[in-house]
């Protein structure tokens, strides 16, 4: 087994024992509530778990964003069994398992290699990280309105048929345009083809940029006062800088205004979720690293 697919393997185990590590906790919490609340609720977490597991083993940029927008429900249902009076083995149990496959699905490895497996048979891509900015309130806010959305069916069962109505209603949309947002985060990548280096970003940039292989001079890690064009979306962690021989042209998209603009371009920064998995592919291919 390639050293790369270590963590996506031991996400896929987690994910298949999930059920083992958290049935107890969730066999507490559902004792006393009444049968339709019962199906509703093992019907949804039976379903959930099926859909992410069937992600996991067939790896693509869509199953990516699938099992991302899922895993975080993991540790949620534990606190959820928690305050529902689950016993506290049980909690301990769901919570570590819970929170153990999240860690390992929202890890650098898992993205990569799900990001790869929608790739053609010359490409290598390699996931961006996201901008810090969505990591502090806009991604973890879609991850809380769309578990919300979870609250319809229950509200429903439990006969609360106005609210049970309006939260599904409102929340499957809602729900439905935060996962097409989130899976923008999944097509952004660094790509290595025959040709050369692509950057698809359809977050940053309005076009997707190509650097031909004769144009590249170097890639590596970027100098502090590096003079490249930031298309990282302000990514924290190692940058790299892919330095050209000639400039080229990009188009930037600017955020909230749904417009464009043209730069030129002597360099290019790009922040990889794996920046040496990036350099030693550039090293395979024949790159000067710089």
């Amino acid at each position: 087994m390639a050293r790369r697919e270590l963590v996506p393997q031991l996400a896929r185990l987690l994910w298949l024992v999930l059920p083992a590590t958290m049935g107890f906790a969730i066999a507490d919490l559902l004792s006393d509530r009444s049968s339709a609340v019962r199906t509703v609720a093992l019907i949804g977490l039976w379903g959930g778990w099926a859909v992410g597991l069937t992600a996991l083993l067939v790896p693509s940029t869509l199953s990516l964003t699938v099992v991302r927008c899922l895993a975080p429900a993991a540790p949620v249902v534990a606190i959820i069994a928690a305050v529902g009076g689950a016993s506290a083995g049980a909690v301990v149990a769901a919570l570590a398992g819970g929170v153990a496959v999240t860690v390992l699905v929202l890890s650098a490895p898992v993205g990569s290699f799900m990001v790869q497996g929608s790739a053609y048979a010359e490409e290598a891509r390699f996931l961006l990280r996201p901008p810090s900015a969505l990591l502090f309130g806009p991604i973890p806010l879609a991850w809380a309105l769309m578990a919300a959305t979870a609250a319809g069916p229950m509200l429903l069962a439990c006969h609360e048929w106005a609210a049970g109505v309006i939260v599904c209603v409102v929340g499957l949309p809602v729900a439905a345009l935060l996962a097409r947002r989130l899976h923008r985060l999944s097509r952004r990548w660094l790509v290595f083809v025959p040709a050369g280096v692509v950057i698809h970003d359809q977050l940053v940039l309005a076009e997707t940029s190509m650097v031909r292989r004769t144009q590249m001079d170097l890639i590596g890690p970027a100098p502090f006062d590096s003079a490249g064009l930031d298309i990282t979306g302000a990514a924290a962690g190692l940058v790299l800088e892919i330095a050209l021989s000639e400039p080229i042209p990009v188009t930037v998209a600017e955020r909230g205004r749904g417009s464009a603009t043209g730069k030129v371009a002597r360099a290019l920064l790009v922040a990889p979720s794996q920046p040496g998995q990036v350099l030693a592919e550039a090293t395979s291919r024949g790159y000067p690293l710089g």
